[in-house]
């Protein structure tokens, strides 16, 4: 008599691939020779949080990976119950008093923070420890008589092609052309500081918006969307470039958008057509000109899509990554025929990152180690995020629908894998930032979770408290506190 054969036992790939991370870790630790770091248990939980953070996403890249394979090899198989939500749940309208309350919130934390009390120029004065070549001002470039960023002086030629106000000219930001056409527009009306810090704020707004109708999505009839979106209306990444003439706050708002688009084409729908698949693409390549934002837009794009993958759904995206590419790679193109360089500086920071990995890699588990304790991806991701709002976005990522923890488990891997990937060049928590669509909306899942069990005007209050707590958190440099900036600015390092 025949045995009948058992099912294999379902896995969940996220718990199993952080009891898994949290295993490897603890043994690599075991690995590096005596050094005094590893004599303190801050240098110790530094290192585990490190390894651990990179092996998690490698574990769960490889295991969403390994579920896509099975589905193209059982394509009649039923859907599985992981796959990205076929059909999108209806977002109840945005009240004009709700915008018109996130316009304002980000116009006030712009113009605090403008001129010399911006983020990014404060924490560049040779005080601060990290930029030490500096002049006492700063960084700084004047625009229209207004202390900016350094970084704008490199923006000027190209704004003055795009005005007609001068021939093309080679520099280190040929790349992020779309931002500085955006800018372009509003230059003759506004000049050269005010529009820079108009196209910052309407991005800014546009983020805050985006994120409202994520949290709408995915957490419906909640206060998540309203919460997040206020978050992101206050903060860290936006306030620090919100008033800099510089390209993060367009491309943060781009990746925001791409998320939202994604959902719109309803490009998880099994029989859906490839348009929609070209559209995403474009979107993603036009993302691209304004910064790197192509590389987060794709890898969520990739990382969500793998849930239930189809023939058809490949080919989409194999046609979606290839337009984005084309299109960025048609700029660079048309770029130097004008006569635009494409080299130098900022343009060659992605290989020399890539060159570096692989230096690493091929020197063995020592040189790796060695390379997360002194690129501390916790110190990188901490300084993006504060702990309060890593506890929250913990909470919140238990207590959301399996189809919400995906979905934002696709967007922290997606935003934190190209910090990663720069660690070994700079150590730059502006990059990790592109998590904030995810990070805020679990933080906002979490404080909502805490206050659930109360009566409602205790719950009300508890959420009041929380969301000002996390607002004033941000804003500690209108008290002379620059310590987060610092942080933001280049990393806490192995500083807890």
């Amino acid at each position: 008599m025949g045995v009948a054969s058992r099912p294999l036992p379902s896995y969940r790939p996220a718990p199993t691939a952080a009891a898994l991370a949290c295993g490897l870790a603890n043994s690599a630790l075991l690995l590096p020779p005596a050094v005094e770091w590893l004599g303190s248990w801050r240098g110790l939980l530094d290192l585990f949080a490190s390894l651990w953070t990179v092996l998690f996403v490698a574990f769960l890249v490889l295991f969403w990976t390994g579920d896509a394979v099975r589905s193209l090899l059982q394509p009649t198989a039923p859907s599985s119950p992981s796959t990205p939500m076929a059909r999108p749940r209806r977002s109840p309208g945005l009240t004009p008093r709700w915008a018109l309350v996130l316009l304002v919130v980000c116009g006030v934390e712009l113009l605090t923070h403008a001129g010399e009390r911006n983020g990014f120029l404060a924490s560049s004065r040779p005080t601060s420890g990290v930029e030490t070549w500096t002049t006492a001002d700063g960084y700084a470039v004047l625009l229209d008589g207004i202390p900016a960023q350094g970084d704008g002086l490199f923006l000027l030629p190209m704004l003055n092609l795009f005005l007609d106000d001068g021939p093309p000219a080679p520099s280190e930001f040929d790349r992020r052309a779309g931002h500085v056409y955006l800018v372009s527009l509003l230059a003759r009306p506004l000049g050269t500081y005010w529009s820079f810090a108009a196209v910052n704020l309407l991005a800014w707004w546009g983020a805050a918006l985006a994120v409202w109708w994520l949290g709408q999505r995915r957490w419906p009839g909640s206060a998540v969307p309203w919460i997040a979106s206020l978050l992101v209306a206050t903060g860290q990444g936006f306030l620090f470039m919100g008033a800099a003439p510089q390209a993060h706050v367009a491309a943060y708002a781009a990746f925001a958008f791409f998320l939202v688009l994604c959902d719109a084409l309803r490009l998880w729908t099994r029989d859906i057509s490839l348009r929609p698949w070209l559209s995403a693409g474009w979107a993603a390549g036009a993302a691209g000109l304004i910064y790197l934002v192509n590389l987060p837009c794709l890898l969520f794009l990739w990382l969500y899509s793998l849930a239930g993958l189809t023939p058809r759904r490949l080919i989409g995206l194999i046609l979606s990554t290839l337009t984005a590419f084309a299109l960025v790679s048609l700029w660079v193109l048309y770029g130097r025929a004008l006569g635009l360089g494409f080299s130098g500086g900022n343009n060659d920071l992605a290989g020399q990152a890539i060159a570096g990995w692989l230096r690493v890699l091929h020197a063995g588990p020592y040189e790796i180690i060695g390379q997360l304790r002194a690129g501390s991806v916790r110190g990188i991701s901490v300084a993006a995020f504060y702990y309060p709002l890593w506890v929250l976005a913990v909470l919140g990522l238990v207590v959301s629908g399996r189809d919400a923890r995906r979905w934002a488990l696709a967007v922290l891997v997606a935003g934190i894998l190209p910090a990663i990937a720069f660690s070994t060049r700079f150590h730059l928590p502006r990059l990790a930032y592109f998590m904030y669509p995810a990070v805020y909306l679990l933080a906002a899942a979490g404080m909502q979770a805490l206050a659930r069990p109360l009566p409602r005007p205790a719950a009300v209050t508890l959420l009041a408290t929380l969301t000002l707590g996390l607002i004033a958190l941000s804003n500690l440099d209108l008290l002379g506190i620059q310590q987060l900036n610092l942080w933001f600015h280049y990393s806490q390092g192995n500083t807890w």
